[in-house]
């Protein structure tokens, strides 16, 4: 009643499961902690108003930051100028108001104190245990040697394509420009031809003519060739007929066999439509170009052409063609560079039988432009077949004008 103490009284709480959360709560935090800054990728949180609120290393190195602590609390326009800062902060604002994540964007990034960088970023709206929109996580990684990698291919494939153009272009006029005078050439060996001479000199301009009509063939396929990597080579859309073609290229190409210890043939099978929509042209040139190649390398035997009839759709008949010989023969080796444009099969092929090995080169890529694909199937030393199938849009009758 004097104010006098006279003794203690005391109220205990158990707190040792608080205690135990806690440290254990502490525990996963630099757990989590030492998991993230182990992580070369920059990895950061922030909360609703874009600040900072945890980090790793990666993304205190990158902000210029000597520790951690130096960036919680801060936000982008801390470290990094207001143009850049904005385009993050907007970005965010927008995550936030839509809650929706910001997937592998591609930003330029000027880190304090370095060039300019790309980064995929990653950021995805976090929740609290309410539900509740808390912040963002954010990812990045680093992409600059890519983007480099990939800017410096661009520039090259630029390069490459300008000097393709020029090849191209060189070609093209050089040819145009052979051609002419050669044309005259022959032309004034035929006329030669037609006057009178004596054995001697009808071989020697015989000659003339057979190697300058060899030049010309030559010239024309460079021009061909020149026109397909331009793009400049179009293929027509024609009534053609498909059995006329393979006659034609065989009556064509018999003077040839007949010099040689050859015989040609040509199978066609009478299923084949009459007429159908293609380009009779470019698929006689196909045609003529294999039968030349098969009669450049068959010394004796027989070629034989083939059209067989493959079936048909609503819109389409679809036709295989085959160049079979008897000739020399493609190893497995040469048949991978078989279809590039200036090469033959081996080295001592150009010398002993001549040619650019342009003639495959083209056939293939028009066969590809028809739609199709110019394949073979040989073995050294007996004969190849050469086949490529087609599918030609049909010919529909108009009947309107009929009364």
């Amino acid at each position: 009643n004097n104010g006098k103490i006279i003794g203690t009284a005391g109220i205990t709480h158990d707190i040792d499961k608080m205690i135990r959360v806690e440290h254990r709560l502490k525990a996963e935090r630099d757990l989590l902690q030492l998991l993230i800054d182990n992580i070369p990728s920059p990895i950061y949180f922030k909360d609703r108003e874009s600040k900072f609120t945890r980090v790793n290393r990666a993304q205190s190195r990158l902000l210029g930051a000597s520790s951690n602590a130096d960036v919680v609390g801060k936000s982008d326009f801390d470290f990094y100028s207001y143009e850049n800062a904005s385009v993050y902060y907007a970005d965010e604002r927008e995550i936030i108001e839509k809650n929706k994540p910001l997937i592998n964007k591609i930003e330029e990034c000027y880190p304090p104190g370095e060039g300019l960088k790309w980064f995929s970023t990653t950021k995805i709206p976090i929740t609290d245990e309410d539900g509740e929109l808390s912040g963002i996580l954010g990812v990045s990684h680093d992409i600059t040697d890519q983007i480099l990698v990939k800017q410096d291919l661009e520039i090259a494939k630029e390069k490459a394509e300008v000097a393709s153009t020029a090849k191209s272009n060189f070609l093209s006029n050089m040819s145009h420009e052979i051609r002419t005078p050669m044309n005259g050439v022959i032309g004034m060996a035929e006329v030669l031809n037609m006057t009178e001479l004596d054995q001697e000199q009808k071989k020697i301009v015989n000659l003339i003519i057979r190697s300058g009509n060899n030049l010309l063939n030559i010239i024309n396929d460079i021009l061909d060739f020149s026109k397909i990597e331009n793009g400049k080579l179009e293929i027509e859309s024609v009534p053609i007929d498909l059995k006329s073609i393979v006659r034609e290229v065989v009556e064509m190409m018999m003077f040839s066999t007949n010099e040689k210890n050859v015989n040609l043939y040509h199978k066609i099978d009478p299923n084949i439509p009459e007429f159908v929509i293609g380009d009779s042209l470019r698929l006689k040139q196909v045609l003529i170009n294999l039968v030349s190649n098969a009669v450049k390398f068959t010394k004796e035997g027989e070629i034989i052409v083939e059209a067989s009839f493959l079936g048909n759709t609503d819109k389409t008949h679809c036709v295989v063609f085959k160049v079979k010989d008897t000739g020399i023969g493609i190893s497995p080796d040469e048949k991978v560079f078989l279809f590039a444009a200036f090469t033959q099969a081996d080295a001592s092929t150009s010398r002993k039988y001549g040619g650019t090995g342009l003639g495959l080169a083209i056939s293939s890529r028009l066969v590809k432009m028809m739609g199709g694909k110019l394949d073979v199937i040989s073995e050294k030393g007996k004969g190849s077949t050469f086949f490529f199938d087609l599918c030609f849009k049909k010919m529909v009758i108009d009947d309107s004008d009929k009364i």
